[in-house]
């Protein structure tokens, strides 16, 4: 056990510390679990209602096992010991796989929920040609007879359902507008949403550099003392 002296209005106080090998061994608990997620995340393939399952399981189960390990991170952090960066770099071999865990599960849930759509799209349109055929044959057949022709239904075939659920948790879509940054024509940008890289401007003229077409480069003057 690891000991500290508090000097307390009273005299002093004897704290004792649990050591930082009994406490990097709350987190060590964790390994078996973590273990097996990383290796269904890499074996897992999502093609059916079953597998989406799982991969919701397994993104749900990466997210609390990732919790649980960062509130366990929190708790030994409160204790009064020089042992942050030991303990922040011991969590994060176990979260850093764990969010690209959940994040490969994520992905693979994306990637189904995709083509249940776009089977869905497909079968709707598939449906509505037919009907769309029926209806030109209906109304030739009504012409002929000199009635009205009966009018088809267009198809409408429901989306599916994008919140998956487990025992462990639910997965669902949610979308967020965001923009790719490695895709922006800077010409046509409006000034507003550009920003000067003042960092760059002063590396220049650190270099000798005194004129910067749009930029006043003065010498500014100050008093420097000297004991």
């Amino acid at each position: 056990m690891a000991v500290d002296f508090s000097k307390q209005e009273e005299g002093l106080t004897l704290i004792t510390l649990p050591s930082l090998e009994s406490q990097l061994a709350i987190i060590e608990k964790y390994e078996p679990e973590f273990n097996r997620l990383v290796k269904e995340a890499k074996d897992l393939k999502v093609i059916d209602d079953e597998s989406v399952k799982k991969a919701t399981s397994q993104g749900t189960d990466a997210k609390r096992l990732g919790n649980e390990i960062e509130k366990r991170r929190k708790e030994i952090n409160e204790i009064p010991y020089n042992r942050f960066t030991a303990v922040n770099k011991f969590c994060k071999l176990f979260t850093e796989k764990l969010k690209l865990v959940e994040g490969e599960a994520g992905r693979k849930i994306r990637q189904y929920d995709a083509q249940v759509e776009q089977d869905r799209r497909d079968a709707e349109k598939k449906a509505n040609e037919a009907a769309a055929e029926l209806q030109e044959k209906l109304n030739a057949e009504a012409k002929e007879q000199g009635i009205e022709p009966e009018k088809v239904q267009m198809q409408t075939i429901p989306e599916e359902k994008t919140i998956h659920r487990t025992a462990s948790g639910t997965a669902h879509q949610r979308g967020v507008m965001t923009f790719d940054p490695d895709k922006v024509e800077l010409d046509k940008v409006p000034r507003k949403y550009l920003m000067l890289d003042e960092k760059k401007v002063r590396a220049a003229i650190k270099t000798g550099i005194k004129k910067i077409e749009g930029i006043t480069i003065y010498e500014k003057k100050s008093t420097v003392f000297k004991t």
